[in-house]
């Protein structure tokens, strides 16, 4: 469904598709789920009772009673095998096991193996993306299963041209890295649902017609590119909230936004002030005469489970709801009882902290895996590093860049925002490093000084073809 419409199974939709049905009694009907459906237990009763079948396919908590009927979703299971995959990658292990049955039905038929092959190395990759985009922990299999998603759509050259290449080309992405799923591919194909236009998405992702694909992936790369701009602009808002230290005394950031924005934006904002203060966070839209605010969740914090510190507070009466992950959820909390659940969250967390459960100070100690020259990096470097997804759980790899440091400059729109060219060590090879809102003591001009950045390796977002350090610190020798 669009998002103004709710997410998942619903009994309107639920009652029309009925009503469909009976006006055409000899059609038969199947509802499958995607990333829902596991709490629908009334949804899923009516259908069946309609002789409607269906199959929920899921990664949310299930409540105490399942759905009839096939219900694929690890979280149901005792053992929980898999629990840490997303929808796309539940729904891509299904199809697995439908080929398994289908191949061994047909006794080995080499043709028919081959038939499917392709759509299920396809779904793959598809699978990879949304483990991505998603901010699924990388477990040993999400990391299998992310690696040769990666590979298959890095190969072009030895299967048909499929959407995300089209998609890639917009980007200028030469090589696709869990980086770039993350904050182009997946970003774009979210876009589109965060502006309610979810049929761009879809029409572009089962495109087969080659010159068509380069169109709908235009479409695609157009609403991000409008997501972005209106992202970049109540970004700005928020960021001098957190430049005055409106959150610096607080331990949940919650954060109201009474712009007229879609709310499908929510989750970056609030995934903006995460990243900055290392504290969980949500944005939630401010409706004039609505008691019922919907807002987005996330969590950059490793020591903290987001859904499992938001729930309890349902009980309470402070949430209406909290459905997602421990990293990102959905909520909807009383306007009436923000101050609130601000002081009850806060309580929470500094409970948490005192009795060393969670933290929420950054850690002085940063851990370097090597040290480099100028000379070090390049392409075949990043491509081996990027080989593998990395999430809170499973680190990029931080380089230590040693030279010096030859020319300082700024930008135009962000004194903050400081441009570092760093020369090798050995001969007279030079990498351009920025920082951006980086404030320590060092930026008067440190001409010809020896430097030290820690960072990862990353590609030049002006220039995808250069590579440079995202930079996590700087000290000058």
């Amino acid at each position: 469904p669009n998002r103004h419409n709710g997410y998942g199974l619903n009994m309107n939709w639920c009652e029309e598709l009925v009503m469909r049905k009976k006006k055409d009694p000899d059609h038969k009907y199947m509802v499958v789920t995607f990333d829902n459906g596991v709490t629908k237990v009334k949804e899923i009763k009516y259908l069946r009772n309609n002789n409607i079948e269906t199959i929920v396919t899921d990664h949310h908590e299930p409540d105490k009673e399942i759905p009839e009927g096939i219900v694929v979703d690890p979280k149901k299971d005792s053992e929980k095998i898999g629990e840490e995959l997303c929808g796309a990658g539940i729904s891509w292990l299904l199809c697995v096991q439908l080929y398994r049955v289908f191949f061994e039905n047909k006794n080995n038929d080499m043709d028919f193996k081959k038939a499917l092959s392709f759509p299920l190395q396809y779904g793959l990759g598809y699978a990879a993306i949304g483990t991505v985009a998603d901010m699924m922990p990388m477990t040993v299999f999400n990391i299998a299963l992310v690696y040769h998603g990666l590979k298959f759509l890095n190969e072009s050259k030895n299967r048909p041209r499929i959407p995300i290449d089209a998609l890639k080309d917009c980007f200028n992405i030469q090589e696709i890295t869990g980086k770039d799923i993350g904050f182009s591919i997946g970003a774009a194909i979210n876009a589109c649902g965060q502006i309610e236009k979810i049929e761009t998405a879809y029409n572009f992702l089962i495109e087969s017609d080659a010159s068509q694909m380069i169109k709908r992936a235009e479409a695609v790369y157009e609403e991000y590119n409008n997501i972005k701009t209106l992202t970049k602009k109540v970004k700005s808002l928020i960021q001098k909230d957190i430049d005055d230290g409106y959150y610096d005394n607080k331990k949940f950031c919650l954060i109201l936004i009474k712009e007229n924005i879609p709310h499908g934006i929510l989750g970056k904002l609030a995934n903006h002030v995460t990243t900055c203060t290392g504290k969980p966070a949500a944005a939630i839209l401010v409706q004039e005469n609505k008691n019922e605010l919907k807002g987005s969740g996330r969590c950059q914090n490793s020591s903290i489970n987001l859904l499992e510190l938001l729930q309890p507070f349902i009980k309470k009466g402070l949430l209406k709801t909290a459905n997602g992950h421990k990293s990102a959820c959905g909520i909807v909390i009383y306007a009436d009882k923000v101050e609130e659940l601000q002081r009850a969250l806060d309580a929470k967390i500094e409970a948490l902290e005192e009795c060393g459960e969670v933290t929420l100070k950054p850690v002085n100690d940063l851990v370097i895996d090597s040290s480099i020259d100028v000379t070090d990096i390049n392409m075949s470097l990043f491509n081996e590093i990027n080989k593998l997804p990395y999430s809170m759980n499973f680190n990029a790899p931080v380089l230590c860049l040693n030279g010096e440091v030859i020319e300082v400059g700024h930008s135009k729109n962000n004194v903050n925002n400081v441009k570092y060219i760093i020369k090798s060590q050995f001969n007279d090879k030079f990498i351009e490093v920025w920082t951006w809102n980086y404030k320590p003591d060092i930026f008067n001009k440190n001409i010809h000084k020896k430097i030290s950045i820690a960072g990862n390796l990353v590609r030049d977002f002006r220039n995808p073809k250069n590579l440079t350090l995202d930079v996590i610190d700087i000290k000058v020798s």
